[in-house]
């Protein structure tokens, strides 16, 4: 499932691309202009994603954002 970058919240999972494995969301907040960044666990620097940019998300996340009946 894919979920916007602006809906996510500490604890919530996400998948990183470059290396395939989800990464635990530590924060999440507005930056410059129509970017926000998300600071995870065990990494320095955050990502910066487009507010309105999809990535996709764990069950857990899913299940929190989109409810447990809407879940697979």
């Amino acid at each position: 499932m894919k979920a916007s970058v602006s809906k996510l919240a500490a604890g919530d999972r996400f998948l990183d691309t470059a290396c395939g494995t989800f990464r635990r969301v530590e924060r999440v907040y507005p930056d410059e202009g129509a970017l926000w960044a998300v600071e995870v666990a065990g990494r320095d620097l955050p990502f910066f994603f487009l507010a309105d940019a999809l990535v996709t998300i764990d069950k857990r996340t899913a299940r929190r954002l989109y409810g447990a009946h809407s879940v697979n």
